[in-house]
């Protein structure tokens, strides 16, 4: 197949180890049972993403030949709707409709800043490596234009792009780039662009001058200085306040004493917006300003400032304190960062504003737009021996010219640069104009017989750099003096610095109140070389009442819109023209020459083969895809065209500044549908759509298929409901291309090289919502990479099974055979034999698994609960009821498991189940506990074990609730468990005397549990004279723990049980440290581990819970869980003595009660031979045992990892 991928990223991919679970080494195999169909050995968060369900869990994830990695991707908002790559470790993400950056190193996703006032849907996005620039295209609308926006990497500024985007509800689909002649082409929905006017092309020879207007290294500044006076500067301490208003030398600074701060405050004659802030500190070393703050009236705030860091000529941002670099530091920062002439610029402000750093000055720009009356600089901190300041200047936004001439007019400062902004008024024909009360415009009362055309003001500005210019004319209210009886027509007209008119306009000053009017909307250029200002004449030309007219002249402003910024460095590139008039007409398609822009070219778009090539579509065409490499590009949308609708192909051969198409091809002739989505190399893509047929072909398909440009050939993917997706991506894994068809929440993913539709299976399941976008030009060139990331959910399981595995430390072994019944019960018989039991008895020898017999049938719903192996023969219990061969079992049964046969059953009414049964090793009968009633016995019973069947051998009345497991441990004691009560007396653990047929509930073990238990063990289980003192471990659905000297400790803290539970405990043998002696614990069921996630079994190692497995029903692991593991070892059967005394067996059994009830327990077959010694050696010695004073010596031989923190 020639797609050699679709999506796979050139990583070089740095990552720490991942959190790993591990787990102590475990000296034996064991078999896990329970309700699953997949496994999974629990040691990495990282690279098992088993721990929720796919729809709850979204991830990042590297895939890597046939490993899979997941990586963090830290506040991430959500699933985005376009993932771009944009190097080795960082890629752009779409998220509800803004972008952010996501790096792999840092594990983090970040929002691009200054992404301000963008309204619209983002649609696509281009990164143009070689300008550092995003481009971004969809329904958009930004600074008055539309579709596009392009977005500086390096300044974070958002701008608009030359030509002015697109008409207004144009909608930019698709954007790509030709690498040889470096445009960018546009496809979409659009007829114009945002300024028309560039269309309008006159053209034949174009002659290019550059002049260079300045010799020094020094800055055009594109902002205007506001005039400050003397008499309107106040400060709170220091000296020579006035004279900074111009920067001053050393000895007339503004100085403040010694240990003293102060303010300084200056009120301007206008309100302004303002751009920017120059300081001028200290020239000594020895003193100066080094830390301070702006504050603007009538707000009151504290100003929000950016500024060149020296260190690194980083843009840094400050507020309340903010800092002001000695000199000598800036000097010495910008010569290790190899700036020559001590000068260093940035621009800001989208573009509207420079700040410069150098060795005299540092400029604040103004980050909000706020209009100010006066502003404070406040002296927070300061160098050496005092903070001084030589000079302070502030500049506005835009360029305003003021009727009052006074506002204009600077001090007499030294300029510090003859071709930065100038402005001034002046009257023409004569009038008299008088400055109104607040000073703010001027006004003059001129008779009507006198309006000659000539009479007015006119505003002069001489223009710093070229650009596009927005023109606007103030007019102040007529309440404002109350003149509105009085007010007139004045005529109002621009002029470039030749004298030519640009605009002319009639405005009525008639307003009530303060307004504008646009003047003029377009390229405005300074004059080179002569430097002449371009001006507007404002004159007045009809009264509209009385006999004289009552103007008023208030201010021009020009707004920046998008500057010629490479002419503040002085060099200036001019076009000639002979003059051919021409328009370009555009239909969707667009392409933009970035060098006709950048180059100041004065004709930057033409008729190019693209441009003209949409021309060819029908009117109203939408373009959804552009595909493109070295020789081709491929169009797909909504369209008719002579090449084949919705879907054609070009042929093209790079030239100069712009694309020289050659030659088309068709695609099948073109689809009877509209085309979405076209994903791949051009040689061979998947197009995606609504459409069923292609013209050229006589099967019908369902909107997906695959086209190979070599071949011409149209292969249908069987991919249905195409039009429901809104996204399509490609990844690589294991050698296999993928695609992939999102709808936000859920995929359909196909598998490109074996031509069929992925399906999950019960080990591995994908749900790819994004994988990075394949627009990258490494992928168009089909280089081979083995890496790909997605987005989404992604499972895989080590080992599949049917409800039963085979495990040994962290290998997980396949039990062959068919065992489609969930596993309740199992024990070790010898030989390395095993039976295990859910809805049917199974034998697993070699790790296969088979029926232990073809004739046992069980009811429906019914499951065998318990097994147990004495002499060859099984006893089983069942939740209901059973047939073998023809024999009906009832609740519980025997069969020989040397003949199978069924030797005996209950020959009573049973109802309920049996929970646990063990021997009683005296008779060699069967204690059953459980919630059953059979005969005259309830829950616990004594089932004789004759020739012919399972009779009741003895019953013990009083018992009510639930017993779940019990543990023949000494002579006629039988530890029991469950949540129960006898003879009303409740609790969750008591001793079944088998002698005096009696039960003693454990009140003080009781109240220390939070709930029933569902089975407990004895952590020495091969201890021939167990008490109950002894460490016995114990749990229930969802807590766990254990009893050492009938204390107990709980181990549950860091487990969750929430919506899972706890259903089996087994202690195993370690080489590593363990809980005891040489054991850990290993609990299974469904539970969350602490700073894990979900498992279906754990391991206490006496310190910690460590993650063992986690399993799976279809890949759900909330629909699974462990039930019971099973040691290859058989049960501890109690074998003696039995010591009998009639004559007082009641009252040595009551004292030994007593003892243990009480907290104090001594064991069974101890207290009875204590009744021997009693009678050889009298009552001293017997006290001597009973005191407690020995009591120690039955904990001798007891090993807990931190036993010193056990109580």
């Amino acid at each position: 197949m020639l797609l050699k991928t679709l999506l796979q990223i050139a990583l070089t991919l740095i990552f720490t180890s991942p959190s790993t679970a591990n787990q102590p080494n475990l000296n034996e195999s064991f078999l896990l049972l329970g309700d699953f169909n997949a496994i999974s050995i629990y040691n990495s968060i990282e690279t098992l993403n088993i721990t929720s369900p796919p729809s709850n869990s979204i991830g990042v994830y590297q895939l890597d030949s046939n490993t899979i990695t997941k990586l963090e991707a830290n506040n991430l908002p959500a699933i985005p709707s376009l993932w771009y790559p944009l190097d080795d470790f960082k890629s752009l993400m779409i998220v509800n409709n803004k972008p952010y950056i996501y790096n792999i190193n840092e594990t983090n996703v970040v929002e691009l800043r200054n992404w301000n006032n963008i309204d619209g849907e983002i649609k696509t996005v281009y990164y143009d490596h070689s300008q550092n620039i995003f481009y971004f295209g969809g329904s958009l609308a930004f600074n008055e234009t539309h579709g596009v926006v392009q977005y500086d990497d390096l300044s974070e500024q958002l701008s608009t792009l030359p030509f002015g985007g697109f008409d207004e509800n144009s909608s930019v689909n698709t954007i790509t780039k030709d690498e040889t002649t470096e445009n960018i082409l546009f496809g979409g929905s659009f007829n114009s662009i945002g300024y028309p006017e560039l269309l309008d092309i006159t053209f034949n020879e174009t002659i290019t001058n550059t002049t260079i207007v300045k010799n020094d290294s020094s800055i055009i500044d594109i902002s205007q200085k506001v005039p400050i006076f003397p008499s309107d500067v106040v400060a709170t301490g220091g000296v020579n306040a006035q004279n900074i208003i111009c920067p001053t030398d050393e000895q007339n600074g503004w100085r403040l004493d010694n240990g003293e701060l102060g303010s300084w405050t200056a009120t301007i004659q206008n309100t302004i917006n303002p751009s920017k802030l120059r300081l001028y500190n200290s020239a000594s070393q020895s003193h100066g300003v080094k830390t301070f703050r702006v504050i603007s009236y009538p707000a009151g705030s504290i100003m929000n400032l950016s500024y060149i860091d020296p260190s690194d000529l980083s843009l840094k941002f400050c507020e309340a304190f903010c800092p002001l670099f000695q000199n000598s530091e800036v000097e010495s920062s910008l010569s290790a960062n190899n700036i020559t002439n001590n000068t260093y610029y940035t621009f800001t402000n989208n573009n509207q504003t420079i700040l410069e750093l150098t060795n005299e000055f540092q400029d604040f720009a103004f980050v909000n737009h706020v209009d100010i009356k006066s502003f404070t600089v406040q002296i927070l901190e300061y160098y050496g021996d005092y903070a001084q300041l030589d000079g302070i200047e502030l500049s506005a936004d835009g360029i305003n010219i003021y009727a009052n001439e006074q506002f204009n007019n600077l001090p007499s400062c030294a300029s510090s640069n003859a071709l930065d902004i100038n402005v001034n008024s002046q009257s023409i024909g004569g009038v008299d104009w008088l400055q109104s009360a607040n000073g703010d415009y001027m006004y003059s009362t001129i008779a009507t017989d006198e309006l000659n055309g000539t009479k007015g003001m006119r505003f002069n500005v001489q223009l710093a750099v070229s650009g596009e210019y927005n023109v606007l004319m103030n007019t102040v209210g007529c309440l404002e003096d109350n003149s509105c009886a009085n007010r007139g027509i004045v005529n109002v007209t621009l002029y470039n610095s030749k004298s030519e008119v640009l605009s002319n306009n009639i405005i009525y000053q008639t307003n009530q109140y303060k307004k504008y009017d646009v003047l003029y909307t377009g390229r405005l250029e300074v004059d080179y070389p002569d430097n002449k200002p371009l001006y507007v004449e404002m004159t007045v030309i009809e009264s509209l009442n009385g006999n004289y007219v009552y103007a008023v002249a208030d201010s021009v402003q020009l707004q920046y819109i998008q500057l010629d910024l490479n002419e503040v460095t002085g060099e200036i590139t001019r076009n000639q023209t002979v003059e051919t008039e021409e328009s370009v007409k555009i239909n969707s398609l667009f392409e933009y020459s970035v060098k006709n822009f950048t180059n100041n070219v004065t004709y930057p778009i033409a008729n190019t083969t693209f441009n003209l090539l949409g021309l060819t579509l029908s009117e109203g065409a939408i373009i959804n895809q552009l595909l493109i490499n070295d020789t081709s590009i491929i169009i797909a949308g909504d369209f008719a065209s002579p090449f084949g609708d919705n879907i054609f192909g070009t042929e093209f051969k790079p030239e100069n500044t712009q694309l020289n198409i050659t030659d088309y091809f068709t695609i099948g002739g073109g689809s009877n549908g509209e085309v979405n989505y076209i994903y791949g190399p051009v040689d061979e893509f998947a197009i995606f759509g609504d459409f069923d047929k292609f013209t050229n072909l006589t099967n019908n398909n369902d909107g997906a298929v695959l086209f190979n440009s070599n071949s011409n050939q149209i292969t249908n993917l069987n991919i249905t409901n195409v039009d429901s997706f809104n996204s399509v991506s490609g990844f690589m894994y294991n050698e296999t291309e993928y695609l992939t068809l999102t709808d936000n929440s859920s995929s359909v993913i196909y598998d490109l090289t074996n031509n069929n539709l992925f399906e999950n299976t019960t080990i591995f399941g994908m749900n790819v919502l994004a994988a990075l976008d394949s627009n990258n030009d490494e992928w168009m060139l089909e280089h081979e990479f083995t890496k790909s990331l997605v987005l989404g959910h992604i499972t895989q399981f080590q080992l599949a099974a049917n409800n039963i595995v085979n495990l040994s430390n962290d290998t997980a072994s396949i039990v062959q055979g068919n065992s489609d019944a969930i596993l309740n019960a199992g024990i070790y018989m010898d030989n390395d034999t095993f039976v295990v039991a859910g809805s049917n008895i199974y034998t697993v020898v070699n790790n296969s698994i088979s029926l232990l017999s073809d004739q046992l049938t069980l009811s429906q719903n019914s499951q065998i609960n318990t097994l147990l192996n004495y002499k060859d023969t099984l006893f089983f219990s069942i939740n209901g009821t059973a047939t073998y061969n023809s024999d009906n079992i009832n609740g519980f049964a025997a069969l020989s498991m040397n003949t199978f046969s069924l030797m005996k059953t209950l020959n009573e009414e049973f109802n309920g189940t049996i929970n646990d049964i063990a021997i009683d090793p005296e008779f060699g009968n069967i204690i059953g506990v459980g919630s059953f009633s059979v005969g005259d016995c309830v829950n616990v019973c004594i089932f004789g074990n004759d020739s012919t069947a399972l009779t009741i051998d003895r019953t013990i009345a009083g018992v009510s609730g639930t017993l779940n497991s019990l543990n023949y441990y000494d002579a006629y004691k039988v530890l029991i468990a469950g949540d129960f009560s006898y003879e009303g007396d409740h609790g969750y653990i008591g001793v079944y005397d088998t002698f005096d047929n009696d039960i003693t509930m454990l009140s003080n073990f009781s109240t220390s549990l939070p709930g029933g238990v569902t089975g407990f063990t004895f952590a020495d289980e091969e201890k021939e004279l167990k008490t109950l003192s002894d460490v016995i471990v114990v749990h229930g659905v969802n807590y766990v723990g254990f009893f050492n000297n009938t204390k107990y400790t709980s181990i549950s803290d860091s487990i969750n049980f929430e919506n899972g539970e706890l259903t089996n405990i087994a202690l195993v043998e370690t080489s590593s440290t363990g809980f005891f002696q040489n054991t850990v614990i290993i609990a299974t069921g469904r539970f969350t581990i602490k700073n894990y996630g979900l498992v279906s079994s754990a391991i206490w190692d006496g310190v910690e819970w460590t993650p063992y497995t986690i399993t799976a029903n279809n890949l759900d692991v909330n629909n699974a869980k462990a039930q019971k593991l099973v040691r290859k070892a058989s049960p501890y059967i109690y074998q003696g003595p039995f010591p009998k005394t009639p004559s007082t067996p009641g009252k040595l059994l009551n004292k030994e009660t007593d003892a243990f009830t009480n907290g104090q327990v001594v064991g069974v077959g101890f207290a009875l031979a204590l009744g021997t010694v009693l009678l050889l050696s009298g009552l001293g010695f017997a006290y001597y045992f009973l005191s407690g004073t020995s009591q120690k010596e039955h904990l001798d031989g007891l090993k807990l990892v931190g036993d010193d923190k056990l109580p």
